[in-house]
């Protein structure tokens, strides 16, 4: 599944583009500087720079389910795999370090 970033000119509301991003967006995007970072569905975190034209510049996938080593009680309840991806990830078995700059917005 693909989505869709669509980016409109805040002077007059003329689109000034609309384009597909590898994954459906699973939370709210978040601009910061010239930066939007979206979080997808399938744990991928996409990162394209604002303004007038599209440009990818990071992509990072956090985990996928072969990495997942459950604690099948918790997560039997679930019938989604983004339900258990969240029981999981509270149970401490994602190692999601995150290796960046600190950014103020």
């Amino acid at each position: 599944m693909l989505g869709i970033v669509f980016a409109i000119n805040l002077e007059d509301g003329s689109e000034l583009y609309a384009r597909r991003i590898e994954q459906a967006a699973w939370a709210t995007a978040i601009g910061c500087k010239d930066r939007v970072y979206f979080f997808g569905k399938d744990a991928t975190t996409i990162v394209i720079r604002g303004g007038k034209t599209i440009g990818k510049l990071a992509s990072k996938q956090w985990w996928n389910s072969e990495d997942w080593k459950l604690d099948r009680a918790a997560t039997d309840r679930e019938d989604t795999s983004e339900s258990r991806a969240a029981v999981a990830m509270f149970q401490g078995q994602f190692n999601l370090a995150w290796r960046s700059r600190k950014t103020r917005c």
